[in-house]
């Protein structure tokens, strides 16, 4: 049985380790670039941190995606990753929950922009 696909869906810009939160595929669909997908330049997840696959498919929408059984990297280590490469280092507990380790990580990178 194929799982469903929660959304939240988390996704990694493997060019800049920058992460993004989509909560609808149409917003995802519109923000990621086709040309990106079709060069394998995302790592993505759902809610849960469950490993997604993305590719492009024919019209009438150009994005498609599956469950994958794996990924190089876990939601978890991305987001510590993408934390610490703005100088932000997060407990286990801030990680525990995906959307406000992204929300504490962009709220830190504003407030460093103001300084």
């Amino acid at each position: 049985m194929v799982r469903p696909i929660i959304f939240p869906i988390f996704v990694l810009a493997k060019d800049c380790g920058e992460i993004s939160e989509y909560i609808s595929f149409e917003k995802l669909q519109r923000q990621l670039e086709e040309i990106d997908v079709e060069n394998n330049e995302y790592e993505a997840w759902d809610k849960h941190g469950e490993p997604l696959r993305l590719f492009v498919k024919k019209m009438p929408t150009w994005l498609e995606i599956e469950p994958m059984a794996e990924s190089s990297i876990s939601l978890r280590d991305a987001i510590l990753a993408y934390g610490n490469s703005v100088g932000i280092c997060l407990s286990d507990e801030e990680v525990a929950d995906f959307s406000e380790a992204l929300r504490t990580i962009s709220r830190s990178k504003a407030l460093r922009k103001r300084d």
